[in-house]
């Protein structure tokens, strides 16, 4: 019985020492440190959601390994097995309030935060804004800018504090355009024009 007990325990520690050691490769989650009015709403909402489930999460968890643990069997165990079931309307009002309750409140603010990120909304701000034209292509993205007459290859250069309406297209695969820490992951698909507006609040690469 103890070697089987030593061997669970082992087997605790080695899962949790697996998980940390994993766990700690995601030392720069640019998403979590945005650049920009879009990525900061974005991440605002991330937030959101992930307390709104913590909340939920965690003590649903601790009554779960509360329970297994107190009215575990045990080998002095002498009880026998009889289960007297009962009702409560009070009890199911609660736990199944709370989860609803929840996912109204979740429901009602992404959509809020949908509304206000529409990613083909201009963006209010003093300074005019610039257009860039992307278009994926096999292996590689082509960014003109229509305004200034030039184009490049693999490489975007936007001004900061300055709205960019991106015009996004594809030659033929369909591809995704992110910049991670200004928000906003938009499809380019051939044959179809989709609108991105994004900003830089400072110089980054």
């Amino acid at each position: 019985m103890n070697v089987a007990k030593g061997i669970r325990h082992l087997a605790v520690v080695g899962l949790l020492t697996v998980s940390t050691v994993m766990a700690s490769g995601c030392t720069n989650m640019v998403v979590f440190d945005p650049k920009g009015p879009i990525g900061e709403q974005q991440r605002d909402l991330i937030y959101f959601a992930m307390l709104l489930c913590l909340v939920i999460a965690v003590p649903v968890i601790a009554i779960t390994a509360w329970i297994v643990w107190r009215y575990r069997d045990r080998p002095e165990s002498k009880a026998s097995y009889q289960p007297k079931w009962e009702h409560s309307t009070k009890l199911e009002i609660i736990w199944w309030g709370i989860p609803i309750l929840a996912i109204a409140l979740l429901a009602v603010v992404t959509s809020i935060y949908t509304h206000r990120l529409d990613p083909a909304k201009p963006l209010k701000s003093d300074a005019a804004p610039i257009t860039v034209q992307v278009t994926s292509l096999d292996w590689k993205w082509l960014f003109q800018y229509p305004e200034q007459g030039i184009a490049t290859v693999n490489t975007l250069v936007i001004p900061e504090d300055t709205p960019v309406k991106f015009e996004l297209t594809s030659d033929g695969p369909m591809n995704s355009f992110w910049v991670p820490q200004l928000g906003g992951m938009i499809y380019t698909m051939s044959g179809m024009q989709t609108t991105l507006h994004l900003q830089a609040d400072e110089p980054g690469e």
